[in-house]
């Protein structure tokens, strides 16, 4: 479809508006999508204010966030054997506890799952106050080189709650530990019924996981940019309420745009240009990832951002 008659298009959608002015500023927030690979897009982004066809040059901010997620899983099955030092559970069987270093220099317990420095890198400590680690204790994951410490600031002479479970249950929920980078632990740990000290012998099952999340935002708002709208933009409109793409031959990103051969990188909220498929396309590239969902859609006009309330 030619140009001209995308932005005919795109003109009709916004209520064939007869004098395409600029208004107030306007808020819209992007529609979330889940691109798949444990990727998702989301953000905002604000136009002059325009109705009807919109240009590359009537976006004034945008903040859009690509959310990267993996879990790693650490259960007998992957992450054994097992470390355990002066780990007791509470007489009503209720607490499953970690003692801490009575002082900061001599050794506290350890609870940890997995191989550290001999064979395959795979492993995490529910807590540990042993030798480096004795003043506050650390939580820790390990996969390879993905790796990452979390200090948990427990006192000397404490008993660290790592696990929480119900009356007559031996399934202790773990305490949950956020690690700097957004990360976050939980899982659960279960025993033989035993109270008191534990060993080796009185663990049955772990299931720990870590949860991590990484970001990659594109913005531009009053205190910079690191990106644009890319130029393959056209096909856009607004009735003030939403914002559309067309289908056939809309598309709407933001990202880096460098000359080729590099591949730059951004989100694509909509693409149903000539190299997209029928139904059009939306996801998220860059130098390693190619990441892009079908939309299956067969209307004329995607709603990809609605007016923020």
């Amino acid at each position: 479809m030619a140009a001209s008659a995308l932005h005919r298009a795109a003109g009709l959608v916004a209520l064939l508006c007869a004098a395409c002015a600029p208004a107030a500023a306007t808020d819209f927030n992007i529609v979330s999508l889940p691109l798949g690979g444990g990727l998702s897009l989301s953000g905002t982004f604000s136009t002059d204010g325009t109705i009807g066809v919109l240009q590359p040059a009537n976006f004034t901010a945008w903040h859009v966030v690509i959310r990267s997620s993996t879990t790693l899983a650490y259960t007998p099955l992957n992450a054994a054997p097992i470390q355990i030092s002066q780990v007791t559970v509470t007489p009503d069987g209720r607490r499953l506890r970690i003692a801490s270093s009575p002082d900061g220099v001599n050794d506290g317990g350890i609870l940890a799952f997995g191989s550290f420095g001999i064979g395959p890198e795979f492993g995490v400590w529910i807590a540990n106050f042993s030798g480096y680690y004795a003043p506050e204790g650390d939580a820790f994951y390990l996969s390879g080189s993905n790796f990452e410490w979390q200090p948990l600031g427990v006192p000397y002479h404490a008993q660290y709650v790592a696990g929480k479970a119900p009356t007559g249950s031996s399934v202790f929920t773990l305490t949950p530990v956020t690690f700097l980078s957004g990360a976050v632990m939980s899982g659960t740990v279960t025993t033989d019924g035993q109270v008191g000290t534990l060993g080796p012998q009185n663990l049955r099952d772990w299931h720990v996981q870590v949860r991590q999340v990484t970001e990659t935002v594109f913005y531009s708002d009053a205190t910079g940019a690191n990106s644009r709208v890319l130029p393959p933009t056209i096909g856009v409109s607004t009735d003030g309420a939403n914002v559309y793409v067309a289908r056939p031959g809309g598309y709407l990103g933001f990202g880096v745009a460098p000359p080729p051969p590099y591949p730059g990188s951004g989100g694509v909220l909509a693409d149903f240009g000539t190299g997209a498929p029928k139904r059009g396309q939306a996801g998220f590239y860059d130098a390693v990832t190619y990441q892009f969902k079908p939309l299956n859609f067969g209307g004329s006009a995607r709603v990809v951002a609605t007016v923020v309330p």
